[in-house]
Order: C-alpha cells, then sequence, then structure tokens
C-alpha cells in the first residue's frame, strides 16, 4: 500500500511536469509565430 502511495505521487509529479512542459512548448510556438510574423512586417 505504501509502495502504491509514493508510485502514485510520483506519477503525478511526473504527469503535472509533462503537462507544464507542454504548455510551455506552446506558448513558445505562439510566441515564436507572433515574432516571426512581426519580422516579416519590418
Amino acid at each position: 500500500m505504501n509502495y502504491l502511495k509514493k508510485w502514485m505521487i510520483n506519477y503525478n509529479d511526473y504527469v503535472i511536469i509533462i503537462t507544464l512542459k507542454t504548455h510551455m512548448f506552446l506558448i513558445y510556438k505562439k510566441y515564436y509565430n507572433y515574432i516571426t510574423k512581426t519580422v516579416d512586417y519590418i
């Protein structure tokens, strides 16, 4: 039981990290597109 709880905590941390990285990547992509568009205008 203790092992399972420990594993669940690790799993949750892992999922949180993955989610954060995905969000960061999407935000980065959005900004990257925005920056390239503005550079095109200049």
